[in-house]
C-alpha cells in the first residue's frame, strides 16, 4: 500500500516547523543563558511581581479579555498574512519566534526555581496549550494548501478554538499558577 505523495509533503513540513520550533526554543535557551546577567535583576523582579499578582484575585472577564487579545493579536497577524504572499514566511517566522519566547521562559523558570522550575513551565502551558497546538496546525495547513472556498467556515472554527483556549487559560492555567507561586514562595 503506497502513501499518497500530497500526504508526503504535509508530514515534510511538519517535519520542518517542528525543527523550526525545537531550534527557537534551543536558542531562546542559549540566550537566556549568554545574557542573564544584564536583565536578571528585571527578571526577578517580574518573578516577585508575579507571585505578588497571585495573591491577589483579579476579575475573570478582565484575565480573558486580556489572554483574548494577547493570543488574538498573533491570530488576526497570520490571517492577514495568509491572504498574502508572506503567508508561508509569517509561519516561518512565528514558529521560531514562539519556540524562542518558550525557550526563554523554560530557562527563565528553571533557573530561578531550579527543579520546581518544570512544574512552572509546563503550568504556564496547561491545558490552554492543548487547544492551541492543534489549532495553529490546523491553520498552517489551511494557509500552506490556499484553498479559500472555505475560508469564512475555517475562520470561524479557527475563532471559536482561539476564544475555547482562552477561556481554559483564564479558567484552569491561572489559579493552576496562583497556586504554584503561593506555594513556591511560602515563608521566602
Amino acid at each position: 500500500m503506497s502513501i499518497p505523495s500530497n500526504m508526503l509533503k504535509s508530514q515534510s513540513k511538519i517535519k520542518q516547523l517542528i525543527l523550526l520550533f525545537v531550534l527557537g526554543f534551543f536558542f531562546g535557551a542559549v540566550f537566556y543563558y549568554l545574557f542573564q546577567k544584564s536583565y536578571m535583576d528585571t527578571l526577578q523582579q517580574m518573578d516577585a511581581g508575579a507571585a505578588n499578582w497571585a495573591s491577589k484575585d483579579t476579575s475573570f472577564i478582565r484575565l480573558f479579555l486580556y489572554s483574548l487579545y494577547e493570543h488574538g493579536k498573533y491570530f488576526i497577524l497570520l490571517w492577514l498574512l495568509s491572504v498574502t504572499k508572506l503567508a508561508v514566511p509569517g509561519i516561518v517566522v512565528f514558529t521560531v519566534y514562539r519556540g524562542f519566547g518558550l525557550g526563554f521562559l523554560f530557562s527563565f523558570f528553571m533557573n530561578l526555581h531550579g527543579a520546581k522550575g518544570f512544574m512552572f513551565f509546563f503550568g504556564s502551558l496547561f491545558p490552554h496549550m492543548l487547544l492551541f497546538l492543534p489549532m495553529y496546525i490546523f491553520f498552517f495547513a489551511f494557509i500552506h494548501r490556499g484553498k479559500k472556498e472555505k475560508q469564512n467556515l475555517v475562520f470561524l472554527m479557527l475563532t471559536a478554538a482561539l476564544v475555547m483556549a482562552c477561556f481554559m487559560e483564564v479558567y484552569f492555567n491561572i489559579p493552576m499558577m496562583k497556586n504554584l507561586y503561593l506555594g513556591s514562595w511560602v515563608g521566602v
